[in-house]
């Protein structure tokens, strides 16, 4: 026989040592060390010998385990209950003064089984709601923490949010408008896109290949063909967004290009009214992600920015609007 099949006697008894040393605690007193090792030695040579030993200092573990469990179980119905303090002293004597009655074997087990085992099992399972639901508060904790972080990129992207620091703040709950040439408007959210590395970002972008971007940790581009016309309803905008992000735990910004064409199918009415239209939509959605919304509003000659007209009015009450050009970047309103 091989070595690898005949384990070496010293190593046997070393990992039978190590196995009784859990069983057969360090003893402090009288005892010298040595003595203490000779009754490891002793002890494990029992078990060894007999088996039904061994159970029964198992089962003795376990006796003990329960006890731990259902003290746990008492003082926690106490403190719910608000009882004086001293009632676990009183009810621990009770229940030590009952067990040391007489009493059948059969009996034990008979009450292990129909009493013991199902409580022992409610108990296990009030324990994991317990631990689930305080898990659930500190990720309940951290979702609103994370609602609550601004997004930061550089000022200069930004003027109308700079902080003192030099830095715009995009909060989450507010959606910012930028408005200007179409490709100027393209140019600066894909700069706002660049300078979110590591956030959870979804760029809907212009181009209808979506490997022209640059590719960048937590930025998921979306090509205009998967985005087109995606506001005209709920549910087809919930679709379209979740499976473009279907791994990730959360969203922390979407951009979108030209958020005119969120709305394209409303052809008849001005570049205003089609992105307030679609914007009622997209915030609704960003609300429930608890993510920043920044939208691109290109206009043209044909289709200026004028605040007297109704559809830039209500982008004005709902959103913060930002007009940028090649030449500077300056908010549309203080």
């Amino acid at each position: 026989m091989s070595s690898s099949e005949d384990p070496n006697p010293q190593e046997a008894d070393e990992t039978q040592e190590s196995r009784l040393t859990e069983v057969v605690p360090h003893l402090s007193g009288e005892l010298s060390e040595e003595e203490l090792e000779d009754y490891r030695k002793k002890s494990m040579k029992l078990i060894h010998r007999r088996k039904d030993l061994g159970s029964a200092l198992a089962t003795a573990v376990q006796a003990y385990r329960l006890h731990s469990i259902a003290t746990l179980a008492i003082s926690r119905v106490l403190e719910e209950e608000q009882a004086d303090p001293r009632l676990l002293l009183f009810l621990s004597h009770a229940v030590k003064a009952q067990a040391q009655e007489p009493f059948e074997r059969e009996k034990v087990l008979q009450l292990l089984g129909e009493g013991t085992l199902p409580w022992l099992l409610e108990e296990i399972g009030k324990e994991k709601s317990r631990e689930n639901l305080e898990s659930n508060k500190e990720a309940q904790a951290a979702e609103e923490a994370r609602r609550q972080q601004p997004l930061v990129v550089s000022g200069h992207l930004l003027p109308g949010l700079t902080t003192d620091a030099g830095v715009a703040q995009i909060a989450r709950d507010r959606t910012v408008t930028l408005i200007g040439e179409r490709d100027v408007v393209r140019s600066r959210i894909e700069q706002i896109a660049k300078e979110l590395p590591g956030k959870n970002v979804l760029h809907c972008r212009w181009s209808l290949d979506a490997a022209e971007a640059e590719a960048q940790e937590g930025l998921v581009t979306l090509p205009k063909s998967k985005w087109l016309n995606a506001a005209e309803g709920d549910q087809e905008l919930a679709d379209i967004f979740r499976v473009a992000m279907p791994n990730a735990t959360h969203v922390d910004a979407i951009l979108i290009d030209d958020t005119d064409d969120v709305s394209a199918s409303m052809s008849q009415v001005s570049i205003a009214n089609r992105v307030s239209t679609a914007h009622r939509r997209l915030r609704r959605f960003a609300d429930s992600l608890g993510c920043a919304l920044i939208l691109g509003v290109p206009t043209t000659d044909e289709q200026p920015f004028d605040l007297s007209k109704t559809g830039w009015q209500t982008l004005e009450v709902h959103t913060v609007m930002v007009r940028v050009s090649n030449a500077d970047i300056t908010p549309a309103l203080a």
